[in-house]
């Protein structure tokens, strides 16, 4: 699973989630994940920073354990914290287009989820510049820019990679006040909508909605890594984590 702060603070319980729905059937996650990470560039939050998902390691890593095996089904999520790093749109649509050439040649299945359709077509200047600040403090990323970014990349996604992607739609639904991150209430329909998709073909244990107590149990998990494991570098989060 390849993603940001949502995957971060979700993937715990999706994890959780698909264990059940698989019943007796050995499953193995591996994640790239992290508080404003990017898949072309560097990124993160506050001081700590996470390397790029395209070259952390963890495609080459699935590479090697998967090879022989089938079922690799691959999330990628979060996309976007690039644009605000200033990666332009046509630069983060070529590091997509190799990770999924690169997972194609795996024969994985993929199932992206494109960004927010309210940040391309509803963002207003003054909410934009509030929440650059708020969560990109150092960027320098215009509106106009960004805006472009955005349509480029959900254009990609939506019209010349669905041959070889599944489109995860609907996700807007579920985000909170900041329409960048889900709300927590909400959370669990959404990683039941990711885990349906990252699951159609795959028979399994009727699927049940995931309980507010997982989800919270799921970021509780996440701040301890993220402080414990990130911030004050003790111990590692797991050979699976990248």
């Amino acid at each position: 699973m390849l993603g940001a702060s949502n995957l971060a603070r979700g993937h715990h319980a999706i994890a959780e989630y698909i264990r059940n729905a698989m019943g007796t059937r050995c499953i193995g996650f591996y994640f790239a994940l992290g508080p404003g990470r990017g898949y072309r560039v560097a990124g993160g939050i506050m001081s700590h920073s996470y390397s790029p998902i395209e070259t952390c390691g963890i495609l080459e890593s699935v590479e090697r354990k998967t090879q022989g095996k089938i079922g690799l089904k691959v999330l990628v999520t979060d996309i976007g914290n690039d644009i605000m790093y200033g990666i332009s749109g046509g630069e983060l649509i070529d590091c997509l287009n190799g990770v999924f050439q690169r997972l194609e040649n795996m024969g994985a299945d993929i199932c992206v989820s494109p960004i927010s359709v309210w940040l391309e077509k509803e963002l207003d200047p003054v909410k934009f510049y509030f929440l650059r600040t708020l969560f990109y403090p150092r960027s320098s990323e215009t509106y106009r820019g960004t805006i472009d970014a955005i349509s480029a990349v959900n254009l990609y996604i939506k019209n010349e990679a669905k041959t070889r992607v599944t489109v995860i739609e609907g996700l807007d639904t579920f985000f909170g006040l900041d329409r960048i991150h889900y709300d927590c209430l909400k959370s669990g329909l959404a990683w039941r909508l990711i885990a349906q998709s990252l699951l159609s073909g795959a028979s399994g244990n009727k699927m049940r909605p995931i309980r507010i107590s997982q989800i919270i149990k799921s970021y509780q998990t996440h701040y301890r890594q993220l402080i414990v494991n990130d911030y004050l570098s003790w111990g590692t989060r797991g050979s699976n984590y990248f």
